[in-house]
C-alpha cells in the first residue's frame, strides 16, 4: 500500500472526482458552446478578467497580461495575436510611452463573450437547478474547505514557480 494512500483512504476518490470534473467541464464548454460564436472563450475569460482586475478597466499592458496570466510575454502575444486574427481584440501603442503596447477587447470580442458568457451561465443554472439549494450549499461549503485545505498544504510546502497559477487569479 502506498504512502498516500494509507495516509488518505479517499485520495483516489478525489482525485478521480478531480478528473472526471475536469473532463465533464470541458465537454460543457464545448457542447454548450457549439451554437454560439467561435469566440475563443477561455482566452476572452481570462483576458477580460486580467482587464477588471489589473488593467483599467478597458485596456491593460501586454507585459501586466502576462504577468497576470501566469505565461511568458511571447506566449501572450501568440494568444493575442490569434485573437486579434478573429477580430476579438487589438493591440495599441501606448501613446504616452511608445515602448508599452496595451490590449482591449473589441466591441465584437465582448459580444461574443458575452454571447458565450450567456450559454455557460444557462448551462450551470440548470445544473445547480437539479442539485437544489440545499445540496449546492453543502457542495460550495465543502469544496470550500478542500481548496482552503490544499490551500494551506501548498502555502506550507512550497516556493511558487514561474507559471504557476493561484486559485485567486482565477
Amino acid at each position: 500500500m502506498s504512502p498516500a494512500s494509507s495516509q488518505s483512504p479517499c485520495f483516489r476518490d478525489l482525485f478521480r472526482l478531480m478528473q472526471r470534473f475536469g473532463k465533464l467541464a470541458q465537454r460543457s464548454l464545448t457542447q454548450t458552446l457549439q451554437h454560439s460564436p467561435q469566440c475563443h472563450f477561455a482566452q476572452l475569460e481570462r483576458l477580460h478578467f486580467a482587464l477588471q482586475k489589473y488593467g483599467d478597466g478597458e485596456t491593460i499592458y501586454v507585459s501586466v497580461l502576462a504577468k497576470a496570466v501566469h505565461e511568458s510575454v511571447p506566449s501572450t502575444s501568440r494568444t493575442l495575436r490569434m485573437l486579434e486574427q478573429e477580430g476579438l481584440a487589438v493591440r495599441e501603442t501606448d501613446p504616452q510611452d511608445r515602448r508599452k503596447t496595451r490590449v482591449r477587447i473589441t466591441p465584437k470580442g465582448e459580444a461574443d463573450r458575452l454571447a458565450c458568457e450567456q450559454a455557460m451561465g444557462a448551462f450551470w443554472d440548470r445544473v445547480t437547478q437539479r442539485l437544489g439549494p440545499q445540496r449546492l450549499a453543502q457542495l460550495c461549503e465543502g469544496t470550500g474547505y478542500l481548496l482552503d485545505a490544499m490551500e494551506a498544504e501548498l502555502n506550507e510546502s512550497a516556493v511558487p514557480r514561474k507559471g504557476e497559477s493561484h486559485a485567486e487569479d482565477l
